[in-house]
């Protein structure tokens, strides 16, 4: 049964009983299954901090309306954030909303619960939203409760006593959101539950993490090494070596995406993901792509997503970034050179060759990353490149393929099939431009030029042969005009 004030549609800031204890909570509707009239609702819980010290939305109103009494006025009121996570997550809730769900949010779902609409009730805002990351409310939170539930919504106004407020906890559960994890003891634990897939490379990496606890400064050898071969997929290998305690080894291997800057990446992030909150951490390290790529970090963090997928490994890049701050790191890398003599260099070099063999994959859950909204997959395989090149590469081997099963291309279908056509090169060839200058631009003298080179590649070009097979009413004979002896076909000219 719906209730007769609530709205049918929407998305609207309600006040709900919590399915499991039945106490009031705040929230907005997420989603609605018409099948069983539930509600699916984001968790909100009151600001406590003045209202006056959150950000103000970068909009011409608010710039204008500086020192307007309305904004003094509105300290007084309650206001309302998104929960980042707590004990009233219902996992099997926000599956379910995920499935039925009709709109894009603009915020990532962090605490959602599900409840019957008929004991629902719309909690009024504010018609101008002033601030970012807060909704303010039209009247006080207590003006706006029962008797009965008063205590547990306090007004900002008022001493607040925060274990009586319905706020996220300091021991997280295993479903929180990994975009607002707070600094803890297993910190490490659960970034690696989040971003490593790998049950087996989880639990090696929890065991070095729960060894350097004690730890404030480390210092970590790292080295990656790539296979290639024809017989199986490229396979890289990484593996790094504590200097503070030298029996702290890993290695492991992976195929996705295959380079050998990516494989010192990987040892990188692998160590640095063991590390404790607030330490300084060293990387010793002989790839000089990688430490140029780490010193380019602050800028890298800047960028808009679209210019960041045109930077290699920027998934990686995301992963080490979102690591170092949410562990709180100091990390320099430092250059060394490779085969120097160097023992903890040449012992991380064997680490990870051996892994390439040995070693179980490692595997990343790249959803995970707060950087990155959307991220291509096929069959499960993430796209780890620019997802407009993806599209662009997609669509010229839909176009090739086509064109490939034309009548006029059986011959080239056969030699491709064959593999005795380098068809990279070939279409370099057949696009290439006379001068560097020719490249903005298509010139009359240019396309004339490609257009030759097409029919000749095609074997079109207009020879008797060619234009008595069109038009044998006009071209009766094929003998060439110079030779008058052979037929004039393009091998013959």
């Amino acid at each position: 049964m719906i209730s007769p004030n609530f709205p049918p549609t929407g998305y609207p800031y309600i006040m709900i009983p919590h399915p499991s204890n039945n106490e009031l909570t705040v929230g907005r509707v997420h989603t609605r299954d018409l099948t069983t009239l539930d509600l699916y609702v984001q968790h909100y819980v009151i600001v406590t901090e003045p209202i006056d010290s959150h950000s103000l939305k970068n909009t011409h109103r608010n710039a204008d309306a500086k020192g307007n009494v309305k904004y003094s006025t509105t300290r007084s009121a309650s206001a309302i954030k998104q929960c980042p996570g707590c004990t009233q997550h219902n996992q099997d809730a926000l599956d379910h909303a995920n499935r039925i769900a009709r709109r894009n949010c603009r915020s990532k779902i962090t605490c959602l619960f599900s409840q019957a609409t008929s004991v629902a009730t719309v909690l009024p805002i504010k018609s101008h939203q002033l601030y970012q990351d807060i909704i303010l409310l039209q009247h006080p939170i207590n003006n706006l409760l029962h008797t009965n539930h008063s205590n547990i919504l306090p007004s900002p106004s008022t001493p607040i006593d925060r274990s009586e407020l319905n706020l996220p906890h300091q021991s997280q559960p295993d479903n929180v959101d990994i975009d607002r994890i707070v600094n803890s003891n297993n910190l490490n634990f659960q970034l690696i539950d989040r971003l490593i897939k790998s049950p087996d490379i989880a639990s090696q990496l929890k065991q070095h993490a729960k060894a350097l606890e004690g730890y404030h400064i480390l210092s970590f050898y790292t080295d990656g090494s790539l296979v290639r071969t024809t017989l199986i997929n490229d396979v890289m290998g990484l593996g790094w070596v504590n200097e503070n305690n030298e029996a702290l080894k890993f290695q492991a291997s992976a195929t996705s995406w295959p380079s050998s800057t990516k494989a010192e990446m990987l040892a990188c992030l692998t160590a640095l993901i063991t590390a404790p909150c607030h330490a300084k951490v060293t990387i010793h390290t002989d790839s000089k792509a990688t430490i140029d790529g780490f010193h380019r970090l602050p800028e890298f963090n800047r960028l808009s997503i679209r210019k960041r997928e045109k930077i290699t490994n920027y998934p990686i890049w995301c992963m080490l970034s979102f690591i170092i701050a949410q562990i709180n790191l100091d990390v320099t890398m430092t250059k060394v050179k490779a085969h120097s003599g160097d023992r903890l260099n040449d012992m991380a070099d064997e680490l990870a060759k051996k892994a390439v063999i040995q070693s179980p994959r490692l595997i990343l859950n790249l959803t995970n990353i707060p950087a990155l909204r959307m991220i291509m997959t096929c069959d499960d395989f993430h796209i780890e490149m620019s997802s407009r090149q993806c599209l662009k590469h997609l669509s010229h081997a839909k176009n090739f393929y086509q064109f490939l099963l034309l009548r006029r291309s059986d011959e080239l279908l056969l030699l491709s099939e064959q593999h005795h056509i380098q068809w990279t090169i070939t279409t370099r060839m057949l696009n290439s431009n006379q001068t560097d200058t020719d490249r903005a631009t298509t010139s009359f003298t240019q396309h004339r030029r490609r257009a030759f080179k097409f029919k000749l590649f095609m074997k079109e070009l207009p020879t008797l042969t060619q234009l008595n097979q069109r038009r044998p009413d006009l071209y009766r004979t094929t003998t060439y005009v110079l030779c008058h002896r052979e037929a004039e076909s393009q091998e013959h000219v």
